[in-house]
């Protein structure tokens, strides 16, 4: 290879560089003019409002709650302690887009706030609101009575043989975890 063809490809080289280097810089000088409007309109008011999220934050910081307004035109009152549950469900969410299901789910209607806070996807908030609700991700609400009734009776059985023969207190865990299903059970049973 001749030194003339070397000079040639690094000149071609230094300047493909440069190029490239050029066209990085004029994409960041770029600026989208929504990034600019910093001032939300009256609709932008209005939407924020009837956001499920919104309200529910709103209802968070009142001691009485909040009486939240869904899509399909219903109302119900939510108390700072289910406010909570909620924020903390949502909050529990790592992903924008999981985020976005969730809301758009709430959103909805009450049932299908309901089920969504079954979702899971973290164990942190899940254990917290688990701790202070029977109803998150209780997969016993909607069963048959007489079901549910059978499977409360098995539980309860369960846990007697624990504390009888195996001397287990309530303070181990499968004694706890059985008293957690003996409570949603109950909780069910309340709701059916």
């Amino acid at each position: 290879m001749t030194l003339l063809k070397k000079y040639n490809d690094l000149a071609a080289a230094d300047i493909k560089r440069q190029e490239r280097q050029e066209a990085k810089l004029a994409l960041l000088e770029k600026v989208d003019p929504a990034d600019i409007d910093n001032d939300a309109s009256e609709d932008d008011r209005k939407s924020a409002s009837k956001n499920v999220i919104m309200q529910i934050r709103r209802g968070q910081d009142n001691p009485k709650g909040v009486k939240v307004i869904f899509k399909d035109g219903s109302n119900q009152n939510f108390p700072q302690k289910a406010c909570d549950l909620v924020s903390a469900k949502y909050d529990s969410f790592k992903k924008p887009a999981t985020r976005k299901k969730f809301q758009d789910e709430i959103n909805k209607s009450l049932p299908s706030m309901k089920t969504a806070m079954r979702i899971t996807e973290s164990f942190n908030a899940v254990s917290i609101v688990e701790s202070l609700s029977p109803s998150y991700n209780n997969k016993y609400i909607g069963m048959d009575k007489a079901d549910l009734k059978k499977k409360r009776t098995s539980f309860i059985k369960q846990y007697d043989d624990l504390i009888k023969f195996k001397k287990r207190t309530s303070a181990d865990k499968e004694v706890k975890e059985l008293l957690d299903l003996v409570k949603k059970i109950d909780y069910a049973l309340k709701t059916a």
